[in-house]
């Protein structure tokens, strides 16, 4: 095997190594690809059983971070994916990535259910602060704006004086790892008022690039 640049050659075939990947991801992407074994979109009645039954693999503490508020008609305006042997992510019709989730029995990796993600049309998210801000910096997404915890807001799973009241931070897709801790963002970045006004700033930017 041999390394040429952004390119790995394994037994005469050349393999793109994308951003955040190393070479050994690359070339297990590749395989899953040529395997035919991407995402593959289902029906919202499907989405949400895979989804509720990914969910409940997934420790309590950690579970609350995963957004389970949406309706089957929700999800009837989204398109629903399934990948490996039931992870789940879902993307809008303006491109948010929502109800990311590994099936903790799957052999699918977070990173790969990203991928799929942006590949079928995401190119933005929000999420919870700490724990899952390292993942998403590190898979190409750059955070952008935040805002404080609200208590006021029923969270399912969410248990307080267990669980941390986590900004939430709103990310765009650049393709780039972000080298900026969490701490140093949350120091930079002014907190919005609320969860629109995060957003807005968000999709403003990301409109702004787009011109």
């Amino acid at each position: 095997m041999a390394d040429n640049g952004r390119w790995v050659t394994i037994n005469g075939r050349r393999v793109f190594i994308g951003d955040g990947e190393t070479p050994t991801e690359a070339i297990e992407r590749s395989k899953q690809e040529a395997s035919g074994s991407g995402a593959r979109k289902v029906s919202a009645a499907e989405f949400i059983k895979t989804f509720h039954t990914a969910k409940a693999t997934v420790p309590p503490e950690d579970a609350w971070r995963v957004d389970s508020t949406y309706t089957r008609e929700d999800y009837e305006h989204k398109d629903c994916y399934v990948m490996g042997e039931g992870s789940t992510f879902a993307v809008t019709g303006e491109g948010d990535i929502v109800s990311v989730c590994k099936n903790q029995t799957d052999t699918v990796k977070g990173h790969e259910l990203l991928r799929e993600a942006v590949k079928n049309g995401g190119d933005r998210l929000d999420a919870f602060g700490k724990k899952l801000y390292n993942f998403y910096t590190r898979n190409g997404f750059e955070p952008v704006s935040w805002t404080e915890f609200d208590e006021s807001i029923d969270l399912p799973g969410w248990v307080k004086g267990r669980d941390e009241p986590e900004p939430v931070i709103f990310y765009r897709y650049t393709g780039r790892q972000t080298a900026e801790s969490y701490g140093n963002f949350l120091l930079r970045v002014k907190p919005s008022a609320d969860y629109g006004a995060a957003q807005a700033i968000r999709d403003g930017l990301m409109e702004g690039d787009s011109k």
